[in-house]
């Protein structure tokens, strides 16, 4: 039992620049190693509102602007009649012979849809020519249910979606074979087209061999037609499947690519806020530190401060014991009291010497203090802090040391 394969109606999603500009759709039918190739018509394109309108209705209806809409293509060949291209394969006759053949015997059908291109206008070239558009792919394996309904219905009309759900397709299958009535009622019509002829007398100049030759050179002009049709469709769609690839591993790249800069922008950013973080606790060490040593600073201050005045009670205190001993002393003491006086005097001046240094030092260590907390976030190499802390230490302990341990003061003690 063979059982026919022909592809019945198309409903395709399609932009108007292209079912406005159009010569119909071709069908690429295969069945196992047969191929087949098939034309459709355009009937009509699915409104807004869901009205069924023609292509001229739609091109008048509608602006300059591209639009998608859902068009309906009906094949030729529509009659009782098989199809004479219409691929085919057979089945065993009984049912539960059938029941006994695997899956993989049955045939798998491929459905590839192609939008006809008209000739470009005044163009002479061969580009110039028709050209075809590959709009999706579509097909199923038979199951051995598929089967059963058609053993049983002799002719079952299936349902299959176009690639990327840009439509649908329905496809008929038919049993056929040699006592099929429908090959009998075409053999009745055409005896009776014969019987329906005009009578009269007929001539054929034409040889039965001239003839045959004739037509079996139509046929294999068809078929080499086919051929190249089939041909050119295949080119069509392993060029538009490699077009499909091409925008897949961009689409991956391009995704790819947009990822890694996100993932980059987002390692910057925790970069930044790292380095930020970074530098606000060098900064609050800075001042951390600044802030210990103006403390220790301000307690050597003190604590020199001390020391000064305890120095000076003491001297104070010597020369008024001094000077008590020299108003008790003989005459023939006049020398040593000449001594101490002098060294009384000495000893003054390096005093008033050592408070107007002390009132300087003072002034600076107010300015750098100033200073200090107006830069505070700057580094701590930068300041005059060691510089002027180890000088101002070196110059009192300098005047200390003049003031109170002189040679003269240390023999007279």
């Amino acid at each position: 039992m063979e059982v026919e394969v022909r592809v019945v109606r198309a409903r395709v999603w399609l932009p108007s620049s292209q079912f406005l500009h159009q010569d119909g759709l071709l069908s690429l039918t295969r069945v196992g190693e047969t191929e087949s190739v098939a034309h459709a018509t355009l009937r009509s394109v699915q409104g807004k509102n869901g009205e069924q309108n023609s292509l001229a209705e739609m091109a008048h209806q509608e602006g300059q602007h591209i639009y998608f809409r859902t068009v309906t293509a009906i094949w030729e060949d529509l009659g009782v009649t098989s199809g004479n291209n219409c691929p085919k394969f057979s089945l065993p006759e009984e049912l539960s012979i059938m029941k006994k053949i695997n899956q993989t015997s049955l045939p798998r059908l491929d459905f590839q849809l192609f939008l006809l291109r008209p000739r470009s206008r005044g163009g002479t070239s061969a580009r110039s020519g028709p050209t075809t558009v590959y709009l999706g792919t579509s097909g199923w394996q038979l199951s051995e249910k598929d089967v059963e309904a058609l053993i049983s219905s002799r002719e079952v009309v299936f349902l299959t979606t176009v690639q990327d759900d840009l439509g649908t397709l329905e496809v008929k299958l038919r049993c056929v074979g040699p006592n099929d009535p429908s090959r009998s009622q075409a053999r009745e019509l055409a005896a009776d087209n014969d019987a329906e002829a005009p009578t009269g007398f007929t001539i054929n100049w034409s040889s039965s061999e001239a003839l045959q030759k004739d037509l079996a050179e139509k046929a294999r002009q068809k078929a080499e037609a086919d051929k190249k049709l089939v041909a050119q469709l295949k080119q069509t769609a392993s060029k538009a499947a490699k077009l499909l690839e091409t925008r897949d591993l961009l689409l991956v790249h391009l995704h790819r690519s947009r990822a890694a800069s996100r993932i980059q922008r987002r390692f910057r950013l925790q970069q930044y806020k790292k380095q930020g973080i970074i530098i606000k606790m060098r900064e609050e060490e800075q001042v951390r530190i600044a802030a210990k040593k103006a403390k220790v600073r301000d307690k050597v201050i003190a604590r020199n401060r001390e020391r000064a005045l305890a120095m000076r009670a003491r001297l104070l205190k010597h020369l008024d014991n001094n000077s008590f001993s020299t108003k008790n002393a003989n005459p023939e003491d006049s020398q040593l009291h000449q001594e101490s006086k002098r060294i009384a005097e000495h000893m003054e001046t390096e005093r008033s010497k050592l408070k107007q240094r002390l009132a300087v030092l003072e002034m600076q260590r107010q300015q750098f203090a100033t200073s200090q907390r107006v830069s505070a976030s700057r580094s701590a190499q930068s300041s005059p802090y060691k510089r002027n802390d180890k000088l101002f230490d070196a110059e009192l302990i300098r005047a200390v040391r003049d003031l109170h341990f002189t040679r003269t003061y240390s023999n007279q003690m």
